[in-house]
């Protein structure tokens, strides 16, 4: 990888159905949280108050998108988290992104790019206008991985199938694989 620099994305969706291990069981297409029914009034448009029995699920969703992710900062328990025995260590994120971003491009034109770490939430605690999104929130018990998200959104009815791979460039200098 450091050598050729290519890099592989896939489609959010690919993790569900992929990964055995825990720490990849987020459902990376759609977002609940819950309200408290005690806590929570629905009224109908005549000012009637509906009795609620439960919680109140919130979701959000999105269509199917590709994503790299990575961690923050680095953690030695990743690796037996991901059944992982090496990663790579980029040490120019801004230019390494740049990068990301333009050699993707030739592969989704038109697709929006964004990248990030990841915003994590309680479910059953969420602040007031606390950010909830699909793609870049996650459930805080995975909090610990301190996730770092490139991701590549369709805007024109595309979708995400199969894997890509952005070539960029030689890395060196730029990462480094540790084992």
């Amino acid at each position: 990888m450091i050598r050729n620099g290519i890099v592989r994305i896939r489609p959010a969706s690919d993790f569900k159905k992929m990964e055995q291990d825990n720490a990849r069981q987020d459902e990376e297409l759609s977002k609940k949280s819950f309200l408290s029914g005690s806590h929570t009034r629905i009224t109908t448009q005549d000012g009637r108050e509906l009795p609620i029995i439960g919680n109140v699920q919130q979701s959000v969703s999105m269509p199917n998108y590709y994503v790299w992710c990575v961690a923050c900062d680095w953690d030695q328990d990743l690796f037996a988290h991901f059944k992982a025995n090496c990663c790579i260590v980029i040490k120019d994120g801004d230019e390494f992104a740049r990068r990301l971003e333009d050699a993707a491009s030739e592969l989704l034109p038109g697709w929006y790019f964004h990248h990030n770490p990841v915003q994590y939430f309680d479910p059953y605690e969420r602040l007031k206008d606390e950010f909830f999104d699909a793609a870049m929130s996650k459930d805080f018990r995975f909090a610990y991985q301190r996730e770092y998200r490139f991701l590549w959104v369709p805007q024109n009815g595309e979708t995400a199938i199969g894997f890509k791979f952005p070539q960029l460039g030689c890395l060196e200098g730029l990462a480094e694989i540790f084992e």
